[in-house]
């Protein structure tokens, strides 16, 4: 008969839960790439345009602690189950996921990888403070002014 042999039968097993453990990790860090790039960057975008440069500043650095948090369980994750697979002479999982996330840049998680979009939001945010703080120093000039003439 068909009769699967113990090695053959905890390969097949394997296989079976690498895939779920990759599907699952796939879809977890490609939910919270979806929340950064729709939701995230899309509300400090709102701030700048409203011109609230200094709530926008603090919503960034909430945005790169997300980022951050989410790569690091991410990672650690991948290392994880790595260290543990390699126990048992398992092929690991971390450097093929990388390449098939990170470097395919047409996969979500790429921009929550690169935080595209920050480098250029920081920017606004630095010239949109630097901007208010010069009219405030106009607007203070004239009035030192005014006060004199009177």
């Amino acid at each position: 008969g068909n009769y699967v042999d113990a090695d053959d039968a905890l390969q097949r097993l394997y296989i079976i839960e690498r895939k779920e453990f990759s599907s699952l990790l796939e879809q977890q860090i490609s939910d919270a790439a979806i929340f950064y790039e729709g939701t995230l960057v899309p509300r400090v975008r709102g701030l700048i345009d409203r011109e609230d440069f200094e709530e926008a500043a603090e919503q960034l650095l909430e945005v790169v602690a997300f980022v951050t948090v989410n790569i690091i369980t991410f990672r650690q994750l991948l290392i994880r189950y790595d260290g543990f697979y390699r126990s048992f002479s398992g092929m690991p999982l971390n450097e093929w996921h990388l390449q098939r996330s990170v470097l395919a840049t047409t996969h979500p998680v790429h921009h929550l990888f690169e935080l595209e979009g920050v480098d250029k939001l920081e920017k606004e945010i630095i010239l949109g403070l630097q901007q208010q703080q010069q009219q405030q120093t106009d607007t203070d000039d004239v009035e030192k002014q005014q006060l004199k003439e009177q």
